[in-house]
């Protein structure tokens, strides 16, 4: 976030009305006692003073869960260092309405997984695009294409391409209507064009946390370490340069001109009392079932969500 009266970006945490700025919080000597390692090696830098979350996501599970749990336990004492001097409070407490967000991480990498049946199932019509006329075209979001199979590996792993990066953003920016190549149904020419049919899928996303040594595989069992927390995703899409373009190779600028997140992370710990039994695939070890986030189960009871956040994990490395 950032304000009027304190123009640098900077980390902080949503608490109602109010933003705890974590950059004020960190020079007491009470928060010390959470960095243990920068203590003992003398090192000064600035976990919250930054515009983005990497360097906290980067410290590890332990250490952020240690960080949470001090900041409850004050807010829920009248004597902590949060409440206890009126200099302090005032400059710690920040009123949503003054702040402005911003990009919560610097993301070096964006990778988008298809994990539900319904959505792949959509998405035959988009893989050979040279077998669709005119009118399946126009419903080819919601039409199933008959002779077009879902691919079989959809049914062994989550399904993904790596995106651009550059181009997400907040949900309060504007988006700009793209122009690109795109195919005439009628005489199969090429123009480049303003995209007339644009749309969105509403996703959830989850942003990784620490660093994975190069050539290292993180499995779905590791996955609870390596992720920082989820955000919602608007997956912005002009299906019509995606249909031009997306075979053989997959999307390029028909998916990659804009993907708007919320600004806040909600984070693994803060979700962990809404987790509840889910039927949805795993690759963790002897694939049995496990807990999922309660805010995917409307769409597991609908049998829709095939694969698990934490699976996603396992097929990235670096």
């Amino acid at each position: 976030m950032l304000t009027s009266s304190q123009p640098e970006e900077r980390v902080g945490a949503a608490i109602g009305e109010f933003i705890v700025d974590l950059s004020v919080l960190e020079q007491s000597e009470q928060l010390k006692h959470c960095f243990p390692d920068r203590e003992r090696s003398h090192r000064t830098e600035s976990i919250f003073a930054h515009p983005s979350l990497n360097c906290f996501a980067a410290l590890g599970a332990p250490l952020r869960r240690q960080v949470r749990q001090t900041l409850i336990d004050w807010l829920r004492d009248d004597h902590s260092p949060l409440f206890e001097d009126n200099l302090v409070r005032d400059s710690v407490f920040v009123p949503m309405e003054h702040a402005k967000m911003h990009l919560p991480f610097n993301i070096g990498s964006f990778t988008d997984f298809m994990c539900s049946d319904v959505h792949v199932e959509n998405a035959r019509s988009l893989v050979h695009p040279y077998y669709i006329d005119s009118d399946t075209l126009t419903l080819m979001q919601c039409s199933r294409i008959a002779g077009v199979l879902v691919p079989p590996s959809h049914y062994a792993m989550p399904l993904g391409y790596n995106s651009r990066a550059s181009s997400v953003i907040i949900g309060n920016e504007p988006i700009y209507r793209p122009r690109g190549m795109i195919r005439n149904a009628e005489t199969g020419e090429y123009s480049f064009l303003p995209s007339q049919k644009m749309d969105y899928e509403a996703e959830l996303a989850f942003f990784m946390s620490e660093p994975v040594p190069m050539g290292v595989t993180i499995t779905a069992e590791q996955a609870y370490d390596h992720i920082f927390g989820f955000v919602i995703l608007n997956d912005w899409s002009a299906r019509d340069i995606q249909l031009a373009e997306m075979a053989p190779l997959g999307p390029l600028n028909g998916k990659g001109f804009a993907s708007s997140i919320s600004p806040w992370v909600v984070t693994l710990d803060a979700i962990q009392n809404a987790r509840c039994t889910s039927t949805a695939a795993d690759l963790c070890e002897g694939g049995t079932l496990e807990l999922l986030i309660c805010a995917m189960q409307t769409a597991m009871l609908h049998g829709i969500l095939r694969w698990r956040y934490q699976s996603t994990v396992g097929l990235l490395e670096r």
